[in-house]
């Protein structure tokens, strides 16, 4: 970024990434301060909005966010950036702020009940669902209005995070896996994560490019959900630096944190975050002087089985009924970019085609079509086999003209049977 900063919020919208808000100045803190003693200096909140374009692996600064504040949460609906509650230099607040970075501005929108900070905020169902504070709310956005949500089953101690995945809310944390479903507004548990984790930030894979997967991050560890197995495994380390150059000496820490996690065509991006150096002038100091960092990284994640998955085809029409036109509209919907479509009609070879078409003259009758395709990078992808009918007033089927062409030929060779009969009688009459 163009300014490096921690407990920012991060949002995908049309192909662009956004970086807002934050901590800009570093600090140099005492964690002996919750004892009094003094900060030498204060961390400066700021409002700054940058875009980053991945095609060209630029950033540019955007509209600032009207109230400059740090760990909020954030929601993308209808392509704008919903960003809640957070902190101030001054205090927590509620306030729900909306960038449109179409027309780069922003609006103000009803509070969050409560002043929160350190929030999650999931779109599901034309809602946002904010969680991780003392209570748990749903937006309207259409509305712009707010509800109460049902609590956790089990109650959470430090933070969590939380991400959507098939129409579902995982909500993730040390102690464990939290699934809801709005369509039944219920709660059921998955399996614990394996390893503690102190600010989780969780961010899900569709299974569009890369399979569907969770994956939760923690200062420099990754750890990953399969949600179709119910298990984890430990992901690649974020790069981090840690040295201890002997007791004797003191020790010296560096770490990735308040960063932030977003996920761009199934490849996720890491943002932001601040260093942390700890170190002791003698060994079992009770002095621990920690100097902090703002970060400008961003860093390009591949997840495991990215490029491997095949392009799913819907076909809209013809649907498995019977049609009164000879001109079938061929109607598909294709999940990624493709690099060739076709089609098979009654299981011959495939026709190219360029996108949903006509196929014409269709005699009548029982027929089949399958819609394939190949994605960019070789995976290839087949429809659900349709079958239909059709039945064109005025146009026979190829069954009922054979019908008509035996009914014919029987025909004219009983007429000239019978022609010949008469012709025989009346030879053997002139005989006679």
């Amino acid at each position: 970024m163009n300014v490096a900063r921690s407990g920012l919020g991060v949002a995908a919208v049309n192909g662009k990434i956004y970086a807002i808000g934050g901590i800009t100045v570093p600090s140099v803190l005492d964690v002996n301060a919750i004892s009094g003693l003094p900060v030498s200096s204060e961390p400066q909140l700021v409002g700054t909005n940058e875009e980053y374009d991945p095609s060209t692996n630029t950033w540019s600064f955007k509209t600032q966010m009207p109230i400059p504040r740090a760990d909020f949460a954030t929601a993308v609906f209808q392509n704008k950036i919903y960003c809640i509650g957070g902190v101030t230099d001054s205090a927590t607040v509620s306030v729900n702020e909306v960038y449109d970075p179409e027309n780069d501005n922003w609006v103000t929108k009803a509070s969050m009940p409560a002043s929160e900070e350190g929030l999650q905020a999931d779109v599901l169902n034309g809602k946002i669902y904010v969680m991780g504070g003392s209570s748990n709310y749903v937006y309207n956005p259409t509305t712009d209005n707010w509800t109460t949500m049902p609590p956790l089953p089990n109650i959470l101690s430090g933070l969590l995070s939380s991400c959507v995945l098939d129409n579902e809310i995982y909500v993730v944390s040390s102690q464990s896996t939290q699934i809801f479903n709005p369509e039944n507004n219920s709660w059921t548990i998955g399996s614990q994560p394996p390893a503690s984790m102190a600010q989780p930030i969780a961010v899900a894979t569709s299974g569009i490019e890369a399979p569907a997967r969770i994956y939760v991050f923690d200062e420099s560890s990754l750890e990953v959900y399969d949600p179709q197995t119910n298990s984890w495994i430990v992901g690649s380390t974020l790069p981090t630096v840690l040295t201890n150059p002997g007791p004797d000496v003191g020790r010296v820490v560096s770490d990735h944190e308040s960063y932030g996690v977003v996920v761009l065509n199934d490849i996720i991006y890491v943002i932001g975050g601040e260093t942390v150096t700890v170190s002791t002038e003698y060994v079992n100091s009770t002095f621990y002087p920690e100097n902090v960092s703002e970060l400008a990284m961003n860093l390009k994640y591949i997840p495991f089985g990215y490029g491997t998955i095949p392009p799913e085809i819907s076909i809209v029409f013809p649907t498995n009924e019977t049609s009164s036109s000879n001109n079938i509209l061929l109607n598909f919907v294709i999940n990624k970019p493709v690099s060739w479509i076709g089609y098979s009609l009654d299981g011959q070879q495939n026709v190219t085609l360029t996108g949903n078409s006509t196929i014409a003259n269709m005699p009548n009758g029982l027929h089949s079509i399958t819609v394939y395709a190949n994605d960019t990078y070789g995976n290839f992808g087949a429809s659900k086999t349709i079958a239909f009918t059709v039945e064109t007033p005025g146009i026979e089927t190829s069954s009922t003209i054979e019908v008509f062409a035996t009914i014919a030929v029987s025909i004219a060779v009983v007429c000239v049977v019978a022609s010949l009969l008469i012709y025989r009688k009346k030879c053997k009459r002139l005989i006679l």
